[in-house]
């Protein structure tokens, strides 16, 4: 059983100044980061919650999930904007609600780790969390969607569970609460799921349906996702059930991503986006610690007597549950971008952390060892992490496009997704795009109009897109300027104008 104490992290000053020394450390990681790559800040999905969240402080506007899309919520957007108002930069903004929900996490971790097992294991779990893979470290500097709030709330919902199944005859209130938080989960991130069901099935396991008042714990889910609900009943859709999923489904080849691709880049062993060994001589002994670990530990609380009484079964069953839902879903195919994969963060260093506590009463050496390669291995990942891992389109030269449209009085342009709405980001709208080239999705089509109105917008293109560009432009018989920037091509004064569409 768990430890009993009453307080929620603990009173012991030591553990609490070394819980504190680690996420210092782990801010401080993300940090050197932004320092390191000052022209790298920002990424287009986070230009999007961005723009959402201007529009939270300048017009009072904010929809009830991220602009144009329905599988995250508007926490984020919410957060940016109260850092945006604090600071008066929504740069800022967005940086310090990332390192938020970082922060909240780690906490989060520490004290599930601490229920189920003990401080001893609880700090090595938020170790392995704060001196982290480059992609966890990238993602605790980077407010991508939902990925920040997921880990925070999901870990939340786990150390919940457990202590609903401590104090079994909690109130009515207990329970709406604890439906509240599942329905919430649901709707910041679908995602969620890979949290609710082991949290959901470990209670039934243990205690049965009837005895959760179901009814009572309905209610709050209902009051928790209140919000996904309203988006329902005035779209007439049931977001995330589209079919476009349908198309990727392929579970033997999900696996396989999740196993070859996706794992390794989790424990460290890999860089994101490049299926590169981070250390070589290290990285295979870095997964087969990990792996080693994972099954150690599911042998060991399945060999308990009364398992499933144990609060160690909940992490079994995430541990176990996870990849099923990777590999059933289209998650699967962002392997090399393991995003969707944040939340095994919630489970995996713990039982890293225990089977290190068990192996140092065996050899204090090979424990030391183990700890220091695979923290060792994380963190030259982090620190030498380059800038075509930090964001997925690197060295984009923005501000030489944004100086040259404002010499050239150019006010609305065309540019695929990643190209618009950074830009309008970056200019806060000064400069109002429309999506071209390739993806065509308007997530603010409020301002299509505006480009479509113009009669000598700009087209910016990379440098691939630019040669068919430029081809429909000769074959059409138009007369136009252009500019190489970088790696970027503008296009401007066309004429006669391209119709809209």
């Amino acid at each position: 059983m768990p430890r009993g104490n009453s307080d929620w992290i603990t009173r012991n000053w030591q553990v609490r100044s070394a819980l504190a020394g680690l996420i210092l450390a782990g801010i401080a990681l993300r940090v050197s980061l932004l320092f390191k790559y000052p022209d790298l800040w920002f990424c287009s999905d986070e230009a999007n919650l961005g723009l959402a969240a201007l529009h939270l402080v300048r017009d009072g506007k904010m929809s009830l999930f991220m602009p144009g899309e329905s599988y995250g919520g508007s926490l984020g957007v919410a957060v940016i904007s109260a850092f945006t108002l604090i600071t008066g930069s929504p740069f800022v903004g967005i940086k310090l609600t990332a390192l938020l929900f970082f922060v909240l996490f780690a906490i989060c971790l520490f004290c599930l780790a601490r229920r189920v097992f003990s401080e001893l294991i609880a700090l090595p779990a938020v170790a392995l969390v704060c001196l982290s893979p480059p992609f966890l470290t990238i993602m605790g500097i980077r407010e991508r969607g939902a990925h920040g709030e997921t880990p925070f709330f999901g870990t939340l919902l786990m150390y919940v569970t457990i202590r609903l199944y401590e104090r079994w005859n909690t109130s009515a209130g207990g329970w709406l609460g604890f439906g509240t938080l599942v329905g919430f989960n649901w709707y910041n991130d679908y995602l969620s799921i890979v949290f609710i069901v082991p949290c959901v099935l470990f209670l039934i396991l243990n205690r049965g349906l009837a005895s959760i008042r179901p009814a009572t714990a309905l209610g709050g889910v209902i009051i928790g996702s209140l919000p996904y609900w309203l988006f329902v009943l005035t779209h007439r859709v049931l977001p995330p059930f589209d079919g476009r999923g349908l198309q990727f489904f392929d579970p033997f080849a999900g696996f396989k991503n999740f196993f070859a691709v996706g794992f390794p880049i989790v424990t460290g062993a890999r860089q994101n986006f490049q299926r590169q060994d981070l250390v070589p001589i290290f990285s295979n002994l870095v997964i087969f610690l990990y792996l080693g670990a994972i099954i150690l530990f599911l042998a060991h609380v399945l060999s308990e007597k009364g398992s499933l009484r144990s609060v160690k079964t909940l992490l079994a069953l995430h541990l176990v549950f996870y990849p099923f839902v990777f590999a059933f879903s289209r998650f699967a195919w962002f392997a090399d971008e393991p995003r969707y994969l944040i939340g095994l963060y919630a489970s995996l260093p713990i039982a890293l952390a225990w089977f290190l506590c068990h192996l140092w009463r065996h050899s204090k050496i090979l424990a030391t060892t183990a700890m220091a390669i695979v923290i060792g291995v994380s963190v030259y990942g982090s620190l030498t992490v380059p800038p075509d891992v930090f964001n997925t389109i690197f060295a984009e030269p923005n501000a030489a496009v944004i100086r040259f449209l404002r010499e050239k009085h150019l006010k609305h342009f065309y540019a695929n997704y990643w190209i618009a709405y950074r830009i309008m980001f970056e200019t806060e709208e000064e400069l109002i795009g429309a999506t071209y080239f390739g993806v065509r999705y308007e997530r603010y089509p409020e301002f299509k109009p505006r480009v479509d109105a113009d009669p000598n917008p700009a087209y910016i293109a990379w440098e691939s897109e630019a040669v068919g560009f430029e081809q429909r432009l000769q074959t059409s018989g138009r007369s136009y300027e252009k500019r190489p920037i970088g790696r970027y091509i503008v296009f401007y004064d066309v004429h006669p104008r391209l119709p809209a569409d």
